[in-house]
């Protein structure tokens, strides 16, 4: 088979399947395992709850890639894991079930290659595991493109109670013909617990978009004819131009959304618990900042003194997440009061002369030998103290954009995001699985926060420079008076 859609799987997108389809214990398969992430974030899954991995679960890959099998037997060694793992021709998946473990499985996922082709349609049906019948197969007697052999091999993998978690190209969720037909069987059983459209940009160096797709053979009775859509694809953090993830709180916020699905609102009561406890320890730190950047700044128009106030009133004892939430307003204000103290400040000993300016950053801090020093060392407190403060509005609007979907835990189709859709109404989308397809357009919302975020992070990073271009000036300054020019 020709497999040039192979791609490293992306952290976030790791831990997503293993927090959605939860391993705690068992056969737990990866029959295109690579370097061994999701053995490793399954593990990390585990410990969290307690649980010894190697004593609870048992790890199977399979990597035709020797290279990449090596790396996943260290990465193994590394974490203290036991696997067994097989590679070579013998672990490709395509023509073998390598360890045998068709129909055992109480967990299976994995990033397999994207949109193979020239896979050998009669070795494939020699190897088995196709509950839904070959994909279309061409003229020269090969599958044409592998993604249904991957999702029948999913499905036929696990046991009567087992769930699969698993990254496939964003076309296979509505593709046609024979694909069609596979997916209309497949949505029957009623075991598709889940699709999850994932936008561009999660992979390193290419920026295809993906579908998370999510099975369960031991979904409640109730849920078996629904299946959850959501769309993330506006959902994300930007890391840089290239690259976006989801943070650990956007993962979480995602993972909410099936927790209400599945019913399970303590899980879901939780984490609001989880945040309230973030966002006050947040505060509390960000308390003890202001207080040292006062300091510094010598009562200089006293910027963080109300700001200080309105945190100490907010987070008292009895108050709840919902009190919490305007801090985020709150603070976007002092971010501007204090980005423009540290200019009136900064200009302030400027305009001194330089005995003077030495003078003042000696009475505030003894170690400061210039007034340039002092200001830039003062600069550099102050993006720190910034930085903390973007961290915890960070925190407090991801707080804000899952309680204002899902209030004290009632699962609501928000549109644009989520629905839960019935078989009768994927029936009349002709069977796709695409969750745009159903979940709709949000309404428009302006929002210029992001705008006004940039300008002061620009400004800061102005007077920053600004800072450097002053002392730069005074040494060159300096030396040609020394040369006497």
């Amino acid at each position: 088979a020709s497999d040039d859609g192979v791609f490293f799987t992306p952290k976030s997108l790791v831990k997503m399947i293993v927090n959605i389809i939860e391993p705690t214990h068992g056969t737990v398969l990866d029959p295109a395992c690579g370097s061994g992430g999701m053995f490793v974030s399954s593990s990390d899954f585990v410990n969290a709850e307690g649980i010894n991995a190697n004593s609870a679960m048992t790890f199977y890959g399979q990597e035709k890639v020797e290279f990449n099998a090596k790396l996943c037997i260290m990465n193994m060694a590394v974490h203290g894991l036991n696997a067994k793992i097989k590679s070579g021709d013998e672990a490709n998946s395509f023509y073998h079930d390598a360890h045998n473990l068709e129909g055992s499985c109480d967990y299976v996922m994995a990033n397999p290659p994207f949109n193979v082709d020239k896979v050998k349609s009669e070795s494939t049906q020699n190897a088995g595991r196709l509950p839904f019948g070959l994909p279309g197969v061409n003229a020269k007697k090969e599958v044409s493109n592998g993604n249904y052999l991957w999702i029948s091999y999913f499905y036929a993998y696990l046991n009567n109670t087992g769930r699969a978690g698993f990254v496939r190209a964003s076309s296979a969720t509505d593709s046609g013909n024979k694909e069609r037909d596979s997916r209309k069987q497949l949505i029957r059983t009623g075991h598709v617990d889940c699709t999850m459209s994932v936008g561009n940009n999660f992979f390193y160096k290419v920026s295809l978009p993906c579908s998370l797709w999510f099975f369960d053979k031991g979904k409640k009775d109730e849920l078996k004819d629904r299946v959850l859509f959501i769309d993330s694809r506006n959902y994300y953090t930007v890391v840089d131009r290239t690259l976006n993830e989801w943070t650990e709180w956007q993962m979480k916020n995602l993972n909410a959304i099936v927790w209400l699905y599945r019913g399970e609102t303590e899980k879901y009561q939780e984490l609001i618990s989880a945040y309230q406890t973030q966002i006050v320890n947040d505060c509390i730190e960000l308390d003890t900042a202001f207080e040292n950047i006062s300091g510094m700044l010598n009562g200089y128009g006293d910027p963080l003194k109300g700001v200080r106030q309105h945190i100490a009133d907010t987070i008292k004892q009895d108050i709840n997440i919902n009190q919490l939430l305007p801090l985020n307003e709150v603070l976007k204000h002092y971010t501007v009061e204090l980005n423009a103290a540290l200019k009136a400040f900064s200009s302030y000993g400027d305009d001194l002369d330089k005995a003077e300016a030495k003078e003042l950053a000696r009475s505030i801090d003894d170690s400061a030998t210039t007034w340039d020093r002092f200001k830039k060392m003062l600069s550099t407190r102050v993006e720190e103290v910034v930085a903390q403060i973007k961290a915890c509005r960070s925190v407090i609007k991801d707080a804000k954009w899952l309680i204002e979907k899902f209030g004290e835990g009632i699962y609501f189709d928000v549109p644009g995001l989520c629905k839960i859709a019935n078989i009768t109404e994927i029936e009349e989308k002709n069977w796709s699985l695409t969750p745009g397809a159903y979940v709709g357009v949000a309404p428009l919302k302006e929002d210029d926060e992001n705008f006004e975020e940039r300008m002061v992070e620009i400004h800061q990073e102005l007077l920053t420079l600004q800072s450097e271009a002053n002392r730069l000036m005074d040494t060159i300054s300096t030396n040609f008076e020394g040369l006497g020019i």
